[in-house]
């Protein structure tokens, strides 16, 4: 395991952050989405005829995800040069009655290949990584039995690895899933659609918010079906999806970390590919920056933030329930505010690759900074971190988020870099030649 120096390139630029001429922004292209990636894969799987899809998100999560369709007997045509790949639709049906698959740490995969082949003719064995094995699957599987699934636990009750044996033909009319803990066990169901009777209804229970619902419909609507999204409920209607071509949207997640820099180094930011129009519940981070004192400008489509007139990051109070996995990342930004900052809407945060909010309480105690919690916020009040390790818990957003502290701070060392090969494997490299860059002006 290796460990990442960040390089406190602020420095270089306060210098200049008086001079009208100063010529530096940033301009840096992220990989697609990876929630969208998983979700048209497992759409165009499902789908009569053929589907190409254009510019594929890279990473750990879309890696297992594709293999897992191999696996499954689905043919699928990369080509890794452009980031495209072409799917040939099986109709709604899973081409092998009986395969292994291992998800490895992709939460989506766990979730959403689970729930389509509990609603299948086959037996399928599912296994994954030791930190997919902690993530809660218990409400999910708990929806699932009552259609007609068994399953079978090798190591813990509710819990991956385990093997699934097939409902066959679903003749129940609904299903009941409580979304406490992750939205994916909803957008699972739906997305299975093909696969359920004409008019089925998909209950929701607990609260969590429905952002990403919202993009798994989006996509739904693209490939043809319609499903009907009411406050408690989304009723699926008879049809299968079709065959299409689609671009994948850059990944608003990847870009949040991009966009930070801009109140963070005091200059303007921009993302290959970003506009004004997207279906991630990330773009919601855009929102939150502006509060800190941004400027926004989505002239020509193109999304470009601006940093604070008066050079001062806003505290803000801020509810970021749509997008809780950049939490880290607001957490770090406050660290330079000029009052304190309150975040709410952070009760998911325990169920994500690590328990996100211990561990931003955790590293930013560490670095000196002050904070306060309960089981749905945090506050943090401003300070000057301390050289030291940050520990990213196997978590590529930890990684990439208190990587930004380190712009600031002189000392801040990434542990575990290469976790980021979940969703952004070039952060490093793209972090590395902006270093460069400023270092060299």
């Amino acid at each position: 395991m290796s460990q990442y120096k960040v390089r406190p390139v602020y420095n270089i630029l306060k210098k200049y952050k008086d001079d009208p001429e100063f010529p530096l922004s940033i301009d840096i292209a992220v990989p697609g989405s990876k929630s969208i990636t998983n979700r048209a894969l497992l759409t165009a799987a499902l789908a009569e005829g053929e589907s190409n899809l254009y510019g594929l998100a890279k990473g750990d999560d879309v890696d297992a995800f594709i293999s897992c369709l191999k696996d499954l007997g689905f043919s699928l045509e990369l080509d890794d040069k452009k980031n495209n790949v072409k799917v040939k639709g099986c109709g709604g049906s899973i081409p092998l009655k009986k395969a292994s698959i291992n998800v490895n740490s992709a939460g989506t995969a766990a979730r959403f290949l689970t729930t389509i082949l509990a609603l299948s003719d086959g037996e399928y064995h599912i296994d994954a990584s030791e930190q997919m094995k902690k993530r809660p699957m218990g409400d999910l599987i708990n929806a699932l039995k009552p259609l007609g699934a068994t399953f079978t636990f090798e190591e813990k009750e509710n819990s991956l690895p385990y093997t699934v044996k097939g409902a066959g033909k679903v003749t129940a009319k609904e299903a009941l899933v409580d979304i406490t803990k992750s939205s994916q066990f909803l957008s699972g169901l739906i997305l299975a659609a093909p696969l359920l009777p004409e008019g089925f209804k998909v209950k929701m229970a607990g609260k969590h918010s429905l952002s990403y619902v919202d993009m798994s419909v989006e996509l739904m609507k693209s490939f043809g079906l319609e499903p009907k999204y009411e406050s408690d409920c989304v009723t699926i209607n008879a049809g299968n999806y079709k065959g299409i071509d689609y671009h994948i949207e850059p990944d608003m997640s990847s870009a949040a970390y991009i966009y930070s820099m801009c109140p963070l180094l005091g200059v303007p930011a921009s993302v290959k590919g970003v506009g004004d129009s997207s279906i991630q519940s990330d773009y919601e981070f855009i929102n939150a920056l502006y509060q800190t004192g941004c400027e926004v400008d989505t002239s020509d489509g193109k999304l470009t933030l601006y940093p604070p007139v008066d050079g001062e990051i806003k505290g803000v109070v801020i509810d970021m329930d749509d997008c809780p996995d950049q939490a880290m990342t607001m957490a770090v930004i406050a660290c330079f505010g000029n009052r304190p900052t309150m975040i709410t809407g952070l009760s998911s945060l325990k169920y994500k690759e690590s328990d996100r909010l211990n561990a931003i309480v955790t590293e930013l105690t560490k670095r000196g900074i002050k904070t306060e919690h309960t089981d749905d916020s945090i506050s943090i009040y401003p300070g000057i971190p301390t050289a030291g390790v940050v520990d990213t818990y196997e978590d590529h957003r930890m990684a990439m988020a208190f990587s930004l502290m380190g712009l600031r701070s002189e000392g801040i060392v990434i542990d575990n870099p290469e976790c980021v090969n979940k969703t952004f494997p070039s952060y490093f490299e793209a972090l590395d030649s902006l270093c460069d860059f400023i270092e060299n002006i």
